[in-house]
């Protein structure tokens, strides 16, 4: 969050932090709080905590409206289902569990290297955790976006996509789905997993709306869900948030076995 002059919270959906909470309200003779946002809490208590500290919302406009007025890139979203082997469903403690997994086993990694090869322009690549993030960078040599870098250095990466036709990066939903500048992004994937959340959810999507008049006006994205059992609930929520933002999307399956090394399993 940038704040200006203690008046102004720019991505203020993450003001519901305790510190930014404290700060609105000591601002006691502030006579103009103003929160920008593109994603306003879902979740009653987040938005109610929102509210408490600028007040109601009092101005809306949908990213679909600036689309049509090419102020944003047009967008089309593609659900691929992977589809595991019988044994892995409903064998997993928990949805960490499950994640752990589907970020980590061996098919996903190689499904997602047949994946990138058949897409054209800048992708991104976001995932959940950092160390199979990593790995999937190495695998694929392509750049790694670490968590140990400063705001600057990582938009610096991201500069270095205007040059270049078909750069690959990878990196988690918590370092860049917010906050960071990304135009020339052609391709984005949603990896395991943003699950239900509303806010990463779309914010992690809007790094790929940002538009270049000639140079960048769409974006693909393309959703990895599974059949496992909390993968498959979670996917349910986001093709409801993409109703309602009137984002396109249409749905595949792929057997994932498929890409499973000859000899295993």
């Amino acid at each position: 969050n940038y704040f200006v002059e203690g008046n102004c919270v720019k991505n203020c959906h993450g003001a519901k932090a305790y510190i930014a909470q404290q700060i609105m309200q000591q601002a006691t003779n502030s006579y103009l709080r103003l929160g920008l946002t593109g994603t306003v809490p879902k979740d009653p208590l987040d938005r109610a905590n929102l509210i408490s500290g600028f007040g109601p919302v009092v101005y809306e406009v949908k990213a679909n409206d600036l689309q049509k007025r090419n102020i944003l890139s047009s967008i089309h979203i593609s659900i691929f289902e992977l589809v595991y082997p019988k044994e892995y469903i409903n064998s997993f403690v928990d949805w960490h569990d499950e994640t752990t997994f589907l970020q980590s086993n061996e098919m996903y990694q190689h499904f997602i290297q047949a994946l990138v090869g058949t897409l054209e322009g800048n992708t991104l690549i976001l995932m959940k955790n950092i160390d199979p993030a990593k790995d999937l960078a190495d695998m694929l040599k392509c750049t790694y976006i670490s968590s140990k870098l400063s705001v600057e250095k990582i938009q610096d990466k991201f500069n270095e996509f205007v040059h270049g036709g078909n750069h690959t990066a990878v990196g988690t939903y918590s370092l860049l789905s917010t906050g960071i500048d990304i135009v020339h992004i052609h391709n984005i994937i949603l990896g395991p997993t943003p699950g239900k959340s509303f806010v990463k959810t779309i914010q992690s999507i809007g790094r790929g709306l940002r538009r270049k008049e000639g140079q960048k006006e769409h974006i693909n994205v393309v959703d990895l869900t599974s059949n496992l059992k909390y993968d498959k609930k979670h996917i349910k929520d986001r093709k409801t948030f993409y109703k309602e933002a009137k984002y396109p999307f249409e749905e595949d399956k792929m057997d994932i076995s498929q890409f499973r090394l000859k000899g295993k399993g």
